[in-house]
C-alpha cells in the first residue's frame, strides 16, 4: 500500500507538472475544444439531463481544464447546473445549484472558488444526472488519478449508501494528462467517459 501512495505522489507531481507546462493560451483553446466535445457527447445523450436532472461540474483552479463553457451551455438550456461546497473537517462535499459565475466567490479552502453561502444546496443526489470529475491523471482505462483528499470517491459512495443508481461520469482532460496507467485501489471511481482534445474514451 506504501508502495502505491508512493507512486501515486510521484504520478501526480508528473501529471501536473505536464499540464503546468502548457502555456495558457493553448490551455483555453484546448479546454474551448474539450467542451465542444462534452457538449456533443451531453447532446446526444439527452435523457441523462432531462426532467431536471443536473449537471455537476467542478470550478476550475491552477491549471485545470476551465469548463466554463459547458457550464454557459448548460445555463443557456435551462439545465441546473451545481458546484461543491467542500467541508474540511468532515472532508465531504456538497452540490451548490448556481446560475451563473457572479455566484462564485474565492472563499474556498486551498484557493478553489466554491459557491456563495446563500446559494441553494441540491437537496437529493438522485437529482444529479451527470457529473464532471477533475483529476490530474487519466488512463485508457478509464481511471482516474485525483488530488488525493478522496472527496468525489467519499461523494460517489454516498449514492451506493442510499442505494442510488450512480450518475454518469465524465471527465475532460488534456491529453498530456493521459498515462500508461493510474494505480487503483478498491475505493476508487473510474469515469464512464473522458474527453481530451483528440479521443473520447468510453
Amino acid at each position: 500500500m506504501m508502495i502505491d501512495r508512493d507512486r501515486k505522489r510521484l504520478l501526480r507531481q508528473q501529471a501536473e507538472a505536464r499540464r503546468s507546462a502548457l502555456p495558457e493560451s493553448e490551455r483555453r483553446v484546448k479546454s474551448e475544444t474539450i467542451c465542444r466535445g462534452a457538449i456533443r457527447y451531453l447532446a446526444e445523450e439527452p435523457a441523462l439531463l432531462s426532467g431536471g436532472r443536473a449537471l455537476f461540474v467542478y470550478l476550475p483552479f491552477r491549471t485545470e481544464l476551465d469548463v466554463s463553457p459547458l457550464m454557459q451551455w448548460g445555463w443557456s438550456r435551462g439545465i441546473p447546473v451545481a458546484v461543491p461546497r467542500t467541508n474540511t473537517l468532515s472532508k465531504e462535499m456538497e452540490p451548490v445549484i448556481i446560475s451563473s459565475m457572479e455566484e462564485v466567490e474565492l472563499s474556498g479552502p486551498w484557493g478553489i472558488r466554491e459557491p456563495k453561502a446563500e446559494c441553494p444546496r441540491l437537496q437529493e443526489l438522485d437529482q444529479i444526472g451527470c457529473i464532471v470529475m477533475p483529476g490530474l491523471a487519466f488512463d485508457d482505462q478509464r481511471r482516474r488519478l485525483g488530488y488525493g483528499g478522496g472527496y468525489y470517491d467519499r461523494f460517489l459512495a454516498g449514492f451506493e449508501r442510499q442505494c442510488l443508481p450512480l450518475p454518469v461520469r465524465i471527465a475532460l482532460a488534456f491529453d498530456v494528462q493521459i498515462i500508461p496507467e493510474v494505480p487503483e485501489e478498491k475505493h476508487d471511481y473510474r469515469v464512464d467517459v473522458l474527453i481530451t482534445e483528440s479521443v473520447m474514451i468510453r
